[in-house]
């Protein structure tokens, strides 16, 4: 039997991977791509080859021949493609919590992979599962291979950008300072964000980031602005004017972009000990927007205890037990153990 990945865009937002394993002689003769059309209520789908898959467009060699056709990658529904059994492996690796053969199978898939856009997946899963492992370096040097193949690619949603400022090892300093200069303005931001928790790099990080804020790239300009945004907390408390104009920007970002932001929000509603809305913004990563498991996972935790602050124990609850299933490797995951105890005796939280 030959693998097959079924993605959809839906799926992907809820974290879901569907795979199908198929007969050879019920495999399609070629990759099929499900669209609706805008303004359409109906489906149609498009039999050929995919050449290449952005966070723009899909582009299809359609079967019979003629013109490639490009697709607005907001009507694709979903995807049926071919992937090598290397890289079905590493799937099933990693949705098994299987770390390490996963990466194995994920590099040996990269090594016979010819089609570009395929390559990209396999550097966004060799990010999530070094991101897991705490190999921060090595996830941000496969997201540096990710930009540099396509700086609009799908994948933004896994960046391995730090929202909360923390010490990075020595050598990997080093390496952030060095792509703080980068020509790619992709690298750049990741450089920036690295070296924003570094007293000795921090002014030079916010410089470039209010550089990059000012890109024409959607991606880099929303999420450098995001950052900048994360360097208030520890200077002023945000009004709320200011909070509604950093709320529509948001919304007007890419949504695969949205999850750091939503948590800046987040923070900064604790900051001014508005716990509703902050639970409401931490939600919307958890929920929705949570293609950087680590950053869910830490948001699924500050929703429950904003909502325990409130005395809504029973939703605390319900949020704490999803942590844990969905992230049980996590450290969030260990904490929420802990208040998953702690909620038996209904103890409420006192607010900060």
């Amino acid at each position: 039997m030959r693998p097959l990945l079924r993605t959809a865009p839906w799926a992907a937002a809820l974290g879901w991977c569907l795979s199908v394993a198929m007969p050879a002689a019920d495999l399609p003769a070629a990759d099929r791509v499900t669209i609706r059309p805008e303004g359409s209520v109906g489906l149609m789908t498009i039999v050929g080859d995919v050449a290449d898959y952005t966070a723009d467009a899909l582009t299809i060699r359609v079967s019979g021949g003629g013109p490639p056709r490009s697709v607005p990658s907001g009507e694709v529904v979903a995807v049926e493609v071919y992937r090598t059994p290397d890289h079905q492996r590493g799937l099933e690796h990693y949705r098994q919590g299987e770390i390490e053969p996963a990466v194995a199978a994920f590099q040996r898939a990269l090594e016979t992979e010819g089609r570009e856009w395929i390559r990209r997946e396999l550097y966004a899963e060799l990010v999530r599962c070094h991101s897991r492992q705490g190999e921060l370096g090595l996830a941000v040097t496969r997201f540096v291979q990710l930009v540099e193949s396509d700086p609009h690619h799908r994948h933004w949603g896994v960046a391995p950008l730090l929202w909360t400022p923390e010490p990075i090892p020595p050598l990997l300093q080093a390496t952030a300072r060095r792509w703080l200069v980068s020509p790619n303005s992709a690298v750049r931001l990741v450089g920036a964000s690295l070296l924003l928790g570094e007293t000795t790099s921090r002014v030079a990080a916010v410089a470039e980031l209010k550089k990059l804020e000012r890109s024409g790239d959607r991606y880099v300009g929303g999420l450098a602005q995001a950052l900048l945004w994360s360097t208030n907390l520890q200077t002023h408390l945000t009004s709320p004017e200011q909070l509604r104009l950093w709320e529509r920007e948001v919304e007007r970002m890419p949504p695969s972009i949205r999850g750091g932001p939503w948590y800046i929000l987040g923070r900064t509603r604790l900051h001014r000990h508005e716990q509703d809305e902050a639970a409401a913004a931490f939600l919307r990563v958890f929920l929705v927007h949570h293609d950087d498991e680590l950053l869910a996972a830490r948001s699924g935790l500050e929703a429950a205890l904003a909502l325990r602050r409130l005395n809504r124990d029973d939703e605390a609850r319900t949020i704490l037990q999803e942590l844990v299933e969905r992230y049980p490797w996590s450290p969030p995951a260990q904490e929420a153990r802990q208040q998953l105890t702690a909620l038996s005796d209904a103890a409420p939280i006192t607010p900060p």
